[in-house]
């Protein structure tokens, strides 16, 4: 995990742990549409 961490603001990692429990709690929640899967393939696509 350090390795894929490396170079990385810590501010990005905490936008992104934020973005993923919000991701979670709708998920939870029973909300799942379409547009959030591809936000979030988005959201992947740009960390990478």
């Amino acid at each position: 995990m350090a390795k894929v961490l490396l170079g990385k603001l810590t501010d990005d990692i905490k936008d992104h742990c934020n973005v993923l429990i919000e991701d979670i709690n709708i998920i939870e929640s029973g909300y799942v549409h379409y547009l959030i899967i591809l936000k979030c393939k988005t959201r992947i696509n740009t960390l990478n």
